[in-house]
């Protein structure tokens, strides 16, 4: 079984006044709103669940959705908490709301756009737990991977702890979306994601557990490296405004 989690609980703040009446995950890029180029990836890639963590204007984005058509299995979870937490803790309420298990387990959040072959090539990947990532360019900002000689992560630097001797032109952006096998999900992500909200609370970023998980183990998370592929996360105007070029 495959499953995918998107993770669109939140304000998004800085797209203001999109966002006013609208969820961030329903900016429209070129016409096409964001969370349903990702449902419609999803589904046509075989997914068979796909689970949505809510938030900010849950019901209106449910109503949305209801009417994308998607026929792949779709799973609502609420984080009421929205207004103070972080992707920490809507990763927890998802994955301790399903109680069956995937083979894999897609993890997005819900303010990228991309195109479907690079969710066809993580799933082609033969390594069962990747995240995808793009090399360094002066247009990609926020979160930054560092991969070892044999091409697994170990570090995952959010952009909250870069500081002015961070140095970005040997390191790969996050593209934010990820593959995780169930015996990685069942034994290291969900202990370690359960004992991390416990110690650091529910308003911090995924990425700083991550960072913790590969630092512990450097040969257990595959940087799967973009080559020529679309996407773009989408944050406020100006990537708003990229991302249209991008997809014309």
């Amino acid at each position: 079984m495959k499953r995918a989690i998107i993770l669109a609980a939140g304000m998004g703040t800085r797209l203001k006044p999109y966002t006013d009446k609208e969820h961030k995950c329903m900016t429209k890029v070129n016409e096409v709103p964001i969370i349903y180029n990702a449902l419609c990836i999803l589904e046509k890639c075989g997914i068979d669940e796909i689970v949505i963590v809510l938030g900010y204007l849950k019901e209106r984005v449910r109503t949305q959705i209801a009417k994308f058509g998607i026929k792949a299995k779709i799973t609502f979870v609420d984080n009421d908490e929205f207004a103070f937490t972080n992707t920490i803790y809507s990763l927890q309420k998802a994955l301790h709301a399903v109680t069956s298990v995937a083979d894999e387990l897609y993890i997005l959040e819900g303010d990228v756009f991309f195109e479907q072959s690079i969710i066809e090539e993580l799933m082609a990947c033969k390594h069962e737990n990747a995240t995808v990532l793009e090399p360094y360019n002066d247009k990609l900002e926020g979160t930054f991977a560092e991969l070892n000689k044999e091409g697994y992560v170990i570090d995952w630097r959010h952009k909250s702890d870069q500081n002015e001797r961070f140095i970005f032109t040997d390191k790969y952006k996050t593209v934010n979306i990820h593959k995780f096998n169930n015996t990685f999900v069942e034994s290291v992500f969900i202990p370690q994601l359960d004992q991390f909200v416990k110690d650091n609370g529910k308003n911090v970023p995924m990425e700083k557990l991550l960072r913790k998980i590969v630092q512990s183990d450097q040969n257990l998370i595959w940087g799967d490296i973009l080559k020529k592929k679309k996407w773009f996360e989408i944050d406020d105007i100006n990537d708003l405004q990229i991302a249209e070029k991008i997809f014309v």
